[in-house]
This record gives structure tokens, C-alpha cells and sequence, in this order.
């Protein structure tokens, strides 16, 4: 299921921390679309990253 994905989790898989499985589970948590997200803050936000 994650065929027409798997450019954007190759991506996310480069980030250090970050692997196959965690990559893949953001973007179908996220979607590809992240204009939802008004900004990165925000995305960080929604996905517990941010500090605050």
C-alpha cells in the first residue's frame, strides 16, 4: 500500500533517526498534502515534536 509513496519515505528515511517504518507512518498519518499546516511549527506541533 505504500507503492505511490515510496519517494516521500525514501526521503523522510534520510533523516537521521528516522527509518523505513517511522517514515512510512508519518506520511500516512500526514499525507503528502502538508498545506493543512500553516506552518512547520505547526506540523512539529501536531506531531508531539515541538517542545511546547
Amino acid at each position: 500500500m505504500i507503492a505511490p509513496f515510496v519517494q516521500a519515505v525514501e526521503r523522510l528515511d534520510e533523516i537521521p533517526g528516522t527509518g523505513p517504518v517511522a517514515a512510512a507512518v508519518i506520511v500516512a498519518a500526514t499525507g503528502l498534502n502538508l498545506s493543512r499546516f500553516p506552518t512547520l511549527s505547526h506540523l512539529a506541533s501536531w506531531a508531539k515534536f515541538a517542545p511546547g
